[in-house]
């Protein structure tokens, strides 16, 4: 037990250095380490600032392949969510972009594994307007991590 809280306390400083450095230069990625619980959860609220009109994010599973253990993103807001999963492992490739069109406010973000195992993972979030231009301009995005653990510890 006591080894679970001190990796679990280690994943959650990684996260939040990640996430520190993202709004320092804007890159909107974090990165992070998963428990070795199935049911593990990363939740956390991403906001858009006037004008964005969508959510757009992926995953990038960095850990080598292992048959089952595949990591997924879900977004939602309001009565909207789309998901996606990075379909292979550990291959540098982003999954497809999940993609909700909420407008301006805030977005659930939930990254989550299909079975036990942890796994090295990236998100990549950014807000935008849709504004014709080949995928939209940036706008302002922030991002606070609500939960990075197993539901049942």
């Amino acid at each position: 037990m006591q080894r679970y809280r001190i990796k679990q306390s280690t994943s959650m400083l990684l996260l939040a250095l990640s996430v520190g450095h993202v709004g320092m230069n804007q890159a909107h990625e974090a990165s992070a380490v998963t428990g070795e619980q199935a049911d593990f959860l990363g939740y956390a609220l991403v906001s858009c600032d006037p004008p964005s009109s969508y959510l757009e994010a992926a995953v990038k599973d960095l850990s080598g392949a292992v048959a089952g253990l595949q990591t997924n993103l879900l977004i939602i807001k309001g009565n909207q969510a789309d998901s996606t999963t990075d379909p292979v492992s550990g291959d540098n490739d982003f999954s497809l972009p999940a993609r909700v069109d909420g407008g301006t406010g805030t977005y659930q973000l939930l990254v989550t594994k299909t079975a036990v195992g942890a796994r090295a993972f990236e998100v990549s979030y950014h807000c935008k307007v849709d504004n014709g231009l080949p995928g939209g301009e940036h706008t302002g995005t922030a991002i606070t991590v609500k939960q990075f653990s197993s539901l049942n510890n």
